[in-house]
């Protein structure tokens, strides 16, 4: 039996028994009504079900915004050209990675900021006194080049440039820089490798690439620099199907202005670096309507790319135009114009066989 006190609370009788049989003389409040702990335990389930749903959409969210950066990869890069504003990337979001790896297959990773450059004089501001300086202190501190790599067995590579650079359409991911880099380890080197590709990027986008404090940072460390840069700024001025010759023309001595501005900037703060300029091939030799054209402005620009280069001493363009001459179709990625696997190990093979000229 129960009774209500005061406050109006029913209570059990101070008579009454505790377990034992014997009177707990003491006022105890009857428990809580069952439903009110369902209520409860209903409404924790609500607000752990909610916070799922939360976390859910986040990651859906993310996923969606991952998969919009890799397809729209190529355009950002494109618009990052054209506005002389690009970020440092390396695989598979071109972030600018520095990978450091050696023979014992040791690696590393390490990051860079981003930060605003200072911009050198342009060619036609240097006086041809001062260019002729240049490549004779050039000569005579990369005549050290071989000896330095044979004591310290470290290769620092820094590689610029476009989509090739990144690799993009090498299903294993290595691109010819990869593919580089595991043959210095290989041969014993260890290799301390950034590498900046940016997929879309054009002459004009690198040359500010350059001058970034940043990039300038890797480039005066560096004894060894691959460049794969031209491909974009013929492939927007062709206007295919169509091929619009006088746009061309003009693209062309566009890109060879830069092209000289670049060798230029990267001299101005590494006199003793070898440079490597991967040439231009034609993916486009399989298609009978397009070849004999193609071919022909694709030749010229890399007889111009050999014409600039030859003004600096240790650079060389790295030939390609013949690896992609015959049978292109199975050296190319699905889009036809990036290699595929097999397309990037023939270029670092190619790469690798000018390197040795300097080990």
């Amino acid at each position: 039996m129960t009774e209500e006190d005061g406050a109006g609370k029913k209570t059990v009788p101070a008579d009454s028994r505790n377990e034992s049989g014997q009177s707990s003389g003491e006022h105890r409040p009857l428990p809580k009504h069952k439903s009110s702990v369902r209520g409860r335990a209903s409404r924790r389930i609500i607000a752990s079900a909610s916070v799922l749903s939360i976390v859910a959409a986040v990651v859906f969210i993310g996923g969606f915004g991952f998969a919009s950066y890799a397809a729209f990869g190529g355009a950002v890069g494109t618009a990052l050209s054209q506005s002389g504003h690009s970020s440092q990337n390396g695989v598979a979001s071109q972030s600018g990675v520095a990978t450091q790896s050696g023979p014992a297959s040791q690696t590393g990773t390490s990051t860079q900021g981003t930060g605003q450059g200072q911009t050198n004089l342009p060619p036609s501001q240097t006086s041809p006194g001062n260019t002729a300086a240049t490549k004779g202190n050039t000569g005579r501190a990369q005549s050290s080049l071989a000896s330095t790599l044979a004591r310290s067995k470290t290769v620092h590579l820094v590689a610029l440039g476009d989509s090739l650079t990144h690799g993009l359409g090498d299903a294993s991911g290595e691109g010819y820089v990869g593919d580089v880099t595991n043959q210095f380890r290989t041969a014993g080197y260890t290799v301390i490798q950034s590498n900046l590709g940016i997929d879309g990027l054009t002459s004009t986008g690198l040359r500010k690439e350059v001058s970034q404090t940043a990039t300038i940072n890797l480039l005066k460390t560096a004894n060894f620099i691959l460049i794969s840069i031209g491909g974009n700024d013929l492939n927007q001025a062709a206007g295919l199907p169509s091929i619009n010759t006088a746009k061309i023309a003009k693209a062309r001595a566009q890109f060879d202005a830069n092209l000289e501005a670049i060798l230029h900037q990267i001299r101005g703060v590494n006199q003793s670096a070898a440079i490597l300029l991967i040439g231009l091939y034609n993916p486009y030799g399989d298609i009978a309507s397009a070849k004999a054209q193609t071919d022909a402005i694709v030749e010229t620009w890399n007889a111009d790319e050999q014409n600039v280069v030859s003004q600096f001493s240790g650079a060389l363009v790295v030939q390609t135009y013949d690896l992609f001459q015959f049978n292109p179709g199975k050296y190319l990625y699905i889009d036809h114009f990036h290699p595929n696997q097999l397309g990037y190990e023939r270029i670092a093979a190619r790469v690798w066989q000018d390197v040795q000229s300097v080990l």
